[in-house]
């Protein structure tokens, strides 16, 4: 049965040349961006593992709402689920690559003017497997394409601070999420997943 799973790759916009007087914060117009374009990043850069389709979000999440939630804590978490959340229902109604959340994710935001948004933290995008465990292993192969090991060894040989999540985008993947977002982008990044429909009974135990 195909299974879907809500992943978000978390990115580091560059606001060096702001920090440094240099311009003003970069805003987002989320009207001009072209999001088949972010589709294909995301096909391109997660190459690995099973056959599956990839859905985007026709918007994104930024630090304002991130930074909110880091402040008030509590629910809703800054993992964003309820973002992954509606994400997952109107996929699962809208088959295109491109999916509306605008509706669903406006009373999410702090700032509801995504013509003038800042650069985006979290990208959302919605992975289909043929089942559950494709899925999974699609999910572990994607780990290499961010210069990770393909599972989490806590405290293993060579890495005694344990678990590491945070990887690396290459430079030519800042430079194509430059040329869509209009905006530059450091080199670290996560991958991380926000929801998904129900995990099988048997993969609990």
């Amino acid at each position: 049965m195909p299974f879907k799973m809500v992943c978000a790759l978390w990115v580091s916009p560059d606001f060096s040349n702001v920090m440094a007087g240099h311009g003003l914060p970069p805003r987002v117009d989320h009207s001009q961006v072209d999001f088949s374009a972010l589709c294909s990043f995301f096909e391109d850069l997660f190459p690995y593992g099973p056959p599956v389709s990839i859905q985007v979000p026709n918007d994104t999440i930024d630090q304002v709402t991130v930074h909110l939630r880091e402040v008030k804590g509590g629910a809703p978490t800054l993992r964003c689920e309820d973002f992954g959340k509606a994400l997952l229902a109107q996929a699962t109604r809208q088959p295109d690559p491109i999916v509306d959340v605008r509706h669903a994710w406006e009373g999410l935001h702090e700032l509801v003017n995504r013509r003038q948004a800042p650069p985006p933290v979290a990208l959302p995008f919605v992975v289909t497997a043929e089942d559950f465990e494709d899925a999974m292993t699609w999910r572990t192969s994607a780990r290499s394409s961010l210069g990770l090991p393909p599972i989490d060894v806590p405290y293993a040989v060579g890495n005694p601070k344990g678990v590491e999540h945070v990887g690396a985008l290459t430079k030519d993947a800042r430079e194509k999420l430059a040329a869509i977002f209009g905006s530059s982008f450091e080199g670290p990044a996560v991958l991380d997943e926000m929801y998904s429909d129900p995990h099988p009974e048997y993969a609990c135990g």
